[in-house]
């Protein structure tokens, strides 16, 4: 007999922002959206430092699921946190350079 407790599988980082990157490829220009609407399309919504930290929309730290899941459709993230919206650029396939 066993005592060990179940495992926990963590959820998927990358898959939480799935719906965010299933969003932008739908689209095929420019697209500009509230912090509350990425939010509705990422389950537990956004974190805080997405509110408050620039680099939380780095589109060059490859280490953070989110930038993946823009850069996975082909945009580049221009956040604006005063207005509380952010800016999805679609970009070439080339590397992507934060402003």
């Amino acid at each position: 007999m066993s005592c060990r407790a179940p495992s926990r599988r963590r959820p998927d980082p990358m898959g939480k922002y799935d719906g965010l990157r299933d969003h932008l490829r739908r689209r095929t220009a420019e697209v500009d959206m509230s912090f509350e609407e990425v939010a509705n399309l990422v389950p537990g919504g956004l974190p805080r430092s997405a509110y408050r930290h620039p680099a939380w929309w780095s589109n060059n730290d490859r280490t953070h699921p989110q930038s993946h899941a823009w850069r996975a459709a082909g945009f580049a993230a221009r956040p604006d946190l005063i207005s509380r919206r952010v800016r999805f650029i679609h970009v070439s396939d080339g590397p992507t350079v934060d402003p």
